[in-house]
């Protein structure tokens, strides 16, 4: 295996680190999630989910980043993706642009990836479900973190066969409101060779220094900070989908 190279796999995290120099840690209080009746409603396994929050945070309170496999469970992960890729096939996706408002371009070289809006007044059962699931964590990085989280913004974004996204960071310049980034992978019996893997960089020195390639498995849930992890999509070998996006400051 190459040097300062970690692949993960469902669950598996190998031969990392701890970044000690890198970020220090956000929190050394103590700290216990709650959660409130209509959570464990919405979410069937909600008690699976509050240990896997707790896990998240404690590695995110070392490292900056974290993934959470299995954080939906199979059915609500493949209602999401079955909608995912109703929408993409009947012609509700566009292509993904660089920039934000009048800077926003179509630049291919950079990107790929096409990408459909999470819009608050259409939103399905099935959205409703995971949204309220990303609520219930924005609080819960905001009662460990301090951040002030205030809102979420996201979209369902679909990888056709070569697409990609080169290497980024998830903010815009003169802009800071997003925070953390999160990623629901909904690729369903992905297996090595698919291509699309997440490639993110882990330490300070960005894209010259060590990195984690992270699989786009189905109900997998990634979270790092915006502004800090250079990553990218690599090239997707058969169609990949995901949801992603970002928890913001006002």
């Amino acid at each position: 295996m190459r040097k300062g190279f970690t692949r993960i796999s469902k669950i598996t995290v190998r031969n990392q680190p701890p970044l000690i120099n890198f970020h220090k840690r956000l929190s050394e209080s103590p700290f216990k999630i709650t959660f409130s009746k209509s959570f464990y409603l919405a979410h069937a396994g909600g008690l699976v989910f509050l240990r896997q929050v707790e896990d998240l945070l404690n590695f995110m309170n070392l490292h900056g980043w974290a993934a959470m496999p299995e954080c939906m469970t199979a059915g609500n992960s493949l209602r999401l993706k079955n909608e995912c890729q109703q929408s993409w096939l009947t012609g509700n996706f566009r292509r993904a642009g660089v920039g934000r408002g009048e800077t926003l371009q179509t630049r291919s070289e950079i990107r790929l990836d096409e990408v459909m809006w999470l819009e608050p007044d259409t939103k399905s059962a099935e959205q409703q479900i995971f949204l309220s699931m990303l609520e219930t964590l924005r609080l819960a990085i905001n009662q460990r973190f301090f951040l002030g989280l205030f809102d979420y913004e996201g979209h369902f974004a679909v990888y056709p066969e070569g697409a990609f996204y080169k290497p980024h960071l998830d903010c815009h310049a003169g802009k800071s409101d997003r925070i953390v980034t999160t990623i629901l992978y909904l690729n369903e019996n992905w297996q090595p060779g698919d291509g699309g893997e997440l490639k993110l960089w882990t330490t300070p020195e960005g894209r010259e220094g060590a990195f984690v390639l992270i699989e786009p498995r189905m109900g997998t849930l990634v979270c790092f900070l915006a502004a800090d992890f250079w990553h990218e999509v690599l090239p997707a070998h058969k169609t990949r989908m995901s949801i992603t996006g970002w928890f913001r400051q006002r």
